[in-house]
């Protein structure tokens, strides 16, 4: 049985999906190292997950930190004993440079797994920390063949020979179809949000870099017959609180003719998918974004998206899946007003969507891609000195 180390949020949703498919597969021994282990320490302890909580990073100086570094190995190889893969699921150089004895003297195969904005919104400096690291891994991926082609170009066509498209299965897909026989208005009702109005939501994790702000902007502008159907979520799911953006909303909307709502927290399995089934739209913003996987499941679910044409999701739409795109905020309005005149989406253009996107994120076609990263008849070249 193989050892895996994943170096992840354990309080995230993606890494605990990605453990729990892993550990179905019954050939591996899984350990996490995580900032903190809050959301899902049940589960880990469950089954079995050995989980390193190694805090907040703080600014402590180089000692304190090599210090931290060498506890670090000390306690992997007490708790979880001899590893052959560490596999980093997001790339960060700051927790990787934290890891580095550990990467140096456990002799494991390194795997670094970009999740989007670990390679999309991140400065120049950081992508060239990045580069020790890259050399030193023996298998890379990246989610979308969009990234795949930013990778090639930011790093100038090299470790190719090691790069690999590989995304996660969507587990909220299977639940959708286990509760689709229930209607919209009885969604919409276990959600008391009114029937006789277009339920829109704003983003699908308010933060600022989601833009909620400048969708609103033009949202106000339209027409009044429209406008005053309208009702907005916004949901704050996860990560930082952001109470002053929170209230903005508030005061923004608060002499509209607009209904809103507020909801706040983590949201998984059933409540999640009925909250999906609530959306007649989906309206979405966000700066830089691979092909997410929220925004996926607000299209199983069957609601109309009005997103960025600076997202690529070529992918998508080159087979056939329907969106209404914007180029720019001046041209959000008209096409909103498009999408909310257009019929609701068919049946047939639904389950020809739902096929699709169980092709490319269905977990039972997913798992099978991330576990060619731990077959070693499937090689990847690495430099294994990482000063080099």
């Amino acid at each position: 049985m193989k050892t895996i180390l994943i170096v992840s949020s354990a309080d995230s949703s993606w890494t605990k999906e990605y453990v729990s498919r892993l550990l179905d597969e019954k050939e591996y021994k899984i350990g996490i190292v995580s900032i903190r282990n809050n959301t899902f320490s049940a589960f880990y302890r469950e089954k079995s997950v050995t989980v390193i909580e190694i805090g907040r990073f703080k600014n402590n100086g180089l000692i304190k930190t090599i210090e931290k570094s060498l506890l670090l190995y000390r306690e992997v190889r007490e708790r979880i004993g001899k590893i052959d893969y560490i596999h980093f699921h997001y790339v960060a150089s700051v927790l990787m440079f934290w890891c580095l004895p550990l990467i140096k003297k456990s002799k494991a195969k390194l795997i670094l797994s970009f999740w989007g904005s670990d390679l999309l919104a991140v400065s120049s400096s950081e992508k060239k920390k990045y580069i020790p690291f890259l050399r030193k891994a023996s298998k890379i991926t990246v989610v979308s063949q969009e990234m795949y082609e930013l990778f090639k170009r930011e790093y100038k066509g090299k470790y190719l020979n090691k790069l690999s498209v590989v995304d996660f299965g969507i587990a909220l897909f299977d639940v959708i179809d286990s509760i689709e026989s229930i209607s919209k208005s009885e969604m919409k009702k276990k959600w008391n949000i009114p029937l006789d109005k277009k339920s829109v939501h704003v983003g699908y994790n308010i933060h600022r870099y989601q833009q909620p702000m400048k969708i609103l902007d033009e949202i106000v502008k339209l027409k009044d017959e429209i406008r005053e159907n309208l009702y907005l979520i916004f949901h704050f799911a996860y990560g930082e609180p952001e109470p002053e953006l929170e209230n903005e909303i508030r005061t923004f909307l608060s002499d509209k003719d607009i209904q809103y709502r507020i909801v706040k927290g983590f949201l998984q399995g059933e409540e999640l998918a009925s909250f999906r089934m609530t959306a007649d739209m989906m309206v979405y913003a966000q700066v830089t974004d691979a092909l997410s996987g929220s925004v996926l499941e607000y299209l199983y679910a069957g609601c109309k998206l009005v997103e960025p044409a600076w997202l690529d999701y070529s992918l998508l739409q080159n087979n056939g899946v329907k969106m209404y795109q914007y180029g720019s905020f001046v041209e959000l309005a008209d096409i909103f007003t498009a999408a909310y005149k257009d019929d609701d989406i068919s049946s047939t253009q639904k389950e020809r969507t739902k096929y699709f996107l169980r092709k490319i994120n269905g977990w039972n076609e997913c798992i099978k891609k991330w576990k060619t990263l731990y077959d070693d008849r499937i090689s990847g070249n690495a430099t294994e000195n990482i000063n080099e």
